[in-house]
């Protein structure tokens, strides 16, 4: 079994634990998630890659079953961080394998809440999630841009949550309200256009970038807050963005 095969194994025995235990939230994000959805584009040419560790989200409620989800699943809690950092953010270890938890809200460059999104897909977080988690880099490497572009080749975009549908209207809304999040999510969809040209010549490439016009078009189109409009005023003078240090051993 390669490397990727070994991670979803290790993904589906720790939702069942939770599941057991009644930890009913917990859901897969990032690399694991994405090819659990799409594992035919994740091995397209230029799109294959190993992933390296475990995302997940779960809600506050549920935060206190972690500890006895992944025991369960064979980690150990890495006790110096979860004490300093539980609350929001929880790591478990398994040999050289980390999980990495995020309870309530994904922070990183932008801070996207998820506790009223977690039940909708049964195992992972939505497309559109995932696609806004990825947008949302700032310092993007070939990883994300891998992973979007296989997000755009498994779903297409539509006006709700599934899936196969990526909720384009969602992430518009999104970056709607937040001009900073536009901000990244725009510069990002154009390094992703790029990306694509290059690297998925062919029926892929086309795909990704049709998608990509359709994104930007949508946010580009979505009324924007108060808050966004006011915030526009700086522009690029000051940062919108945080740029966080990965919690890794």
């Amino acid at each position: 079994m390669n490397a990727n095969g070994i991670l979803q194994t290790h993904a589906t025995d720790i939702l069942a634990h939770a599941r057991e235990a009644g930890v009913t939230t917990l859901r897969l994000l990032g690399g694991v998630a994405i090819r659990r959805l799409y594992p035919a584009a994740g091995e397209l040419p230029g799109l294959r890659r190993d992933c390296k560790d475990i995302d997940f989200a779960v809600g506050r409620r549920d935060a206190k079953g972690l500890r006895q989800v992944f025991t369960a699943a064979g980690f150990e809690p890495d006790r110096p961080f979860n004490a300093l950092h539980g609350v929001s953010r929880q790591l478990y270890m398994a040999g050289g394998l980390q999980a990495d938890v995020f309870v309530g809200v994904f922070e990183q460059c932008h801070r996207l809440p998820l506790e009223a999104r977690l039940g909708t897909l049964p195992e992972t977080l939505s497309p559109a999630d995932l696609v806004l988690m990825k947008l949302q880099v700032v310092q993007m490497n070939e990883k994300d841009l891998q992973d979007l572009c296989v997000l755009l080749l498994g779903a297409d975009l539509g006006g709700i949550d599934g899936p196969e549908v990526i909720h384009a209207d969602y992430i518009a809304g999104v970056t709607a309200e937040d001009w900073g999040w536009y901000t990244t999510c725009s510069d990002s969809l154009e390094k992703l256009e790029g990306y694509a040209q290059e690297r998925l010549p062919g029926p892929e490439g086309a795909i990704v970038a049709a998608r990509v016009e359709e994104l930007k078009r949508r946010m580009e189109d979505r009324p924007k807050s108060l808050k966004w409009r006011m915030r526009s005023a700086l522009g690029r003078r000051v940062q919108w963005y945080d740029l966080p240090e990965e919690a890794r051993r």
